[in-house]
């Protein structure tokens, strides 16, 4: 006959091996400017248990990009996904490279208040960014340059996350604003007069992967892994609509109608495999070395290393 194991040692084997498994977790920190749909492979990827399978704890912890950039190259943190910053810290010579990419037409707006008549009539007023150097700066100053402005035409302030470029908007603290979603829904709901959508017009960085050179070089399993958890969670982003929406909605703090209105807009942007070729490339950086003033050819590989995706997609067929 067969002892009966008394109710409180089983506990206790519970506790002891839910604390081996967490003990076994490797801890991955990873810098986000804000929760929105350039994040959601990484949402998707921790709540579906991806990183898990990998014997991952991935964190995903807020800070402005320019600030999260310094504080990965300190070695607070393994990965960013604040790409459009990372792009300009490449190109001025940081040791870091753009490992993957998300999402490449880039989601952003230019919004100004309803009494101005147009892009030309902001020469002399007050746009509002996220941060200096962030992938909505690089565009807003291209897509002015387009128009027949420059950067020194305008007054341009970083100032944070989408809400705060938002409440900035409204309240009349800045002229104009680069906006994200879901603030542009808010913007059209509040009358405000949307002047261009990037995505109609450029594709570059934008949401994506960094990662240390250093990490890159001394800890690539470590960098294998959460890359291919990371790719199955794009994977899942892309074709699993419904079962993405409610994560989208919870993460971002929005509602499900909302949710799904964003998801609609936004998935085409997204890539299949977190690769983008060599002409995006060459163009992400021009594009960027233009705004910088900066001249000379740079290699691709000194700033895209998708070879942790390539294998990654290799092992995923």
């Amino acid at each position: 006959m067969a002892k009966r194991v008394p109710r409180l040692v089983l506990l206790q084997m519970v506790v002891l091996l839910t604390f081996s498994g967490l003990s076994r977790a490797e801890r991955v920190l990873v810098h986000i400017p804000t929760y929105s749909e350039a994040v959601m492979p990484l949402v998707i990827a921790r709540e579906r248990g991806f990183y898990a399978q990998e014997g991952l704890e991935a964190v995903l912890v807020q800070a402005r990009g320019a600030i999260g950039l310094k504080a990965m190259i300190a070695g607070q943190f393994d990965f960013s996904t604040a790409i459009g910053s990372g792009l300009v810290a490449v190109l001025q010579g940081l040791p870091l490279k753009i490992v993957m990419i998300t999402d490449y037409k880039p989601m952003f707006w230019l919004y100004a208040r309803p009494e101005i008549p147009s892009v030309l009539d902001l020469k002399g007023k007050t746009i509002a960014v996220s941060s200096f150097g962030s992938a909505g700066d690089t565009l807003l100053r291209h897509v002015l340059q387009r128009r027949g402005l420059t950067h020194r035409d305008v007054v341009i302030i970083a100032i944070g996350a989408g809400t705060e470029r938002y409440a900035a908007l409204t309240t009349g603290t800045v002229d104009a604003a680069v906006l994200s979603a879901p603030s542009n829904l808010l913007a059209d709901k509040a009358g405000l007069k949307k002047f261009v959508s990037f995505g109609d017009e450029l594709e570059t960085v934008k949401g994506g992967l960094a990662a240390p050179s250093k990490l890159l070089a001394e800890h690539p399993q470590r960098v294998q892994r959460f890359i291919r958890a990371t790719v199955k969670g794009l994977k899942y982003f892309k074709k699993n609509r419904e079962g993405s929406i409610p994560l989208m909605a919870r993460s971002m703090r929005i509602d499900t109608a909302t949710a799904r209105t964003l998801y609609d807009l936004q998935i085409e942007a997204f890539t299949d495999n977190g690769i983008r070729g060599e002409p995006f490339m060459r163009t992400s950086i021009d594009m960027q070395m233009e705004q910088l003033g900066k001249k000379g050819p740079v290699p691709l590989d000194a700033v895209f290393d998708f070879s942790f995706a390539r294998k990654a997609n290799d092992e995923l067929k």
